[in-house]
């Protein structure tokens, strides 16, 4: 008895319309039997097959998505690192510097409206207000799935 690949192989040699759509199934089985091929099990293999792809092809998206995810994540952490050893004013001088890129000036301005008047600005939360910035930036210019 051949296995299926050989006689998927032995069918695409007799060089005819075997994978023709149109052409009925009583006569794909008698040419499968004259291969010496089982039409039921080569009909159950094939269906198995079409399935376990189209449900490899339906989950892809996710291994995809977990890239971006991680990218997106090594990014962040980088960035926070680089802040890590900076000063408020520096941090400060950064979200000013910010503020020429119109996407992010009303997002810049809501941040400094939570903060009471006179209020010391946190270091870290001028460093999360960053991460979120660079973030904004990255979707605003469509490169939040990319290296950099």
């Amino acid at each position: 008895m051949t296995t299926d690949q050989e006689l998927i192989q032995a069918l695409l040699d007799l060089q005819t319309d075997a994978l023709d759509p149109a052409v009925p199934n009583d006569v794909l089985n008698a040419m499968v039997l004259a291969e010496g091929g089982d039409p039921d099990a080569l009909a159950r293999s094939t269906t198995a097959f079409v399935e376990a792809e189209a449900e490899r092809h339906r989950l892809a998206w996710r291994d995809e998505a977990k890239k971006r995810a991680e990218r997106l994540r090594e990014k962040a952490l980088a960035g926070r690192r680089a802040r890590d050893g900076m000063t408020t004013l520096e941090l400060l001088a950064e979200i000013e510097a910010l503020k020429a890129d119109p996407k992010l000036q009303q997002p810049i301005a809501l941040a400094a409206r939570k903060r009471k008047p006179g209020q010391e600005p946190d270091p870290d939360e001028l460093r999360m207000l960053l991460e979120d910035l660079d973030k904004m930036r990255a979707m605003a210019n469509g490169d939040n799935d990319k290296d950099r």
